[in-house]
């Protein structure tokens, strides 16, 4: 490979390894007559981000996150970084690891990347943070106990781009996303003719 010379530094450009285990033999030549001493040259494995799951995280909450790519096979001393937040990551395995996102107060994107504490050493994604919405009314407040009849849920900040519940007590359905003032939910089955319960929206079990 051609090397560029600057007083008693050369740099080069390495070819590419097929393998980690693949190392080089490095010296410097004039290609004519003259030969250096011999120094080896190993590959490290690159830290690629492939997906992370979920991409979106509710405001206002930690969530797990699953970082899948292409990992080295000790992570020590390595990160996720969530923008300019830092939190520590676990091995699951070979191509995946789990790291927790913090809580944010503001909607929008941001950068995620894995790193030590001095540099950037993966590639970045994007991680939205997004507001589950508000319920201002139920109608009707009142439903049989075989969960037959469509609960109509009205408040603001709706979205239809991540999965969402609606959570009565502890039991989840899926709501449906009309608007993003709208959604609606048939609520479960009870076993007792008169019982009062609560109602919240979740996304990814997170209320």
């Amino acid at each position: 490979m051609p090397a560029t010379v600057q007083g008693i530094q050369s740099s080069c450009i390495t070819p590419p390894a097929q393998d980690t285990s693949d190392f080089l033999l490095v010296r410097l030549t004039d290609t004519k007559q003259y030969w250096s001493n011999t120094r080896h040259y190993f590959y490290e494995k690159i830290v690629q981000i492939y997906s992370i799951v979920p991409f979106q995280v509710p405001l206002n909450n930690e969530a797990a996150i699953i970082v899948n790519g292409s990992f080295p096979d000790q992570i020590i001393n390595l990160n996720c970084f969530f923008g300019d937040e830092i939190s520590n990551m676990s091995m699951i395995n070979s191509s995946s690891v789990q790291c927790t996102a913090p809580k944010r107060e503001e909607e929008g994107n941001i950068d995620f990347f894995i790193g030590t504490s001095n540099e950037r050493i993966s590639n970045k994604l994007s991680l939205e943070y997004y507001s589950m919405g508000t319920i201002e009314s139920i109608d009707p407040p009142i439903s049989n106990r075989r969960g037959l009849s469509t609960i109509v849920l009205k408040g603001s900040g709706f979205t239809s781009t991540s999965p969402t519940n609606c959570k009565f007590g502890e039991h989840q359905v899926t709501a449906s996303f009309v608007s993003e003032t709208e959604l609606h939910c048939v609520p479960p089955k009870v076993q007792r003719h008169l019982s009062t319960t609560t109602l919240a929206i979740t996304s990814s079990g997170i209320q």
